[in-house]
């Protein structure tokens, strides 16, 4: 389900983006003036580079512009048998987004998957510090 709520000082979308959405998103932001950034958390062996992949090519229609954030998951509460991303699923799906298009990708929590100075390093080489 995919639900738009307006308040006074914000438009709020919730749900699973899909393409008929986008519609939609564009006629809220066209109108409105509003800001849009998308939010999307890696969890491995349920929400990966595919499903990015996905979600990036839809927003690239929409605007490449618009901001993009990679957000590593991290085991908590009742979903303690997913594992957290390594740095290179992060770093394959940072890549891949940026491929297909869109301009202002960011990628949180790296205190997740950057374990030592070495993996930090790789990880500026590759993405740079504008990632962060």
């Amino acid at each position: 389900m995919f639900r738009i709520t307006m308040t006074k000082k914000r438009i709020i979308f919730k749900g699973m983006l899909k393409c008929s959405h986008i519609h939609k998103i564009k006629q809220v932001i066209s109108f409105y003036f509003v800001f849009f950034e998308v939010l999307t958390v890696y969890i491995p062996n349920f929400v990966e580079k595919d499903q990015f992949e996905k979600i990036a090519k839809m927003l690239v229609d929409l605007d490449e512009n618009i901001p993009f954030h990679i957000l590593a998951f991290f085991p908590e509460y009742k979903l303690m048998d997913y594992r957290a991303p390594t740095l290179n699923e992060i770093l394959d799906t940072y890549l891949t987004v940026k491929k297909i298009g869109l301009n202002k990708v960011k990628i949180g929590n790296l205190g997740v998957f950057i374990k030592n100075e070495a993996e930090m390093n790789k990880f500026l080489e590759i993405a740079g510090p504008d990632a962060i």
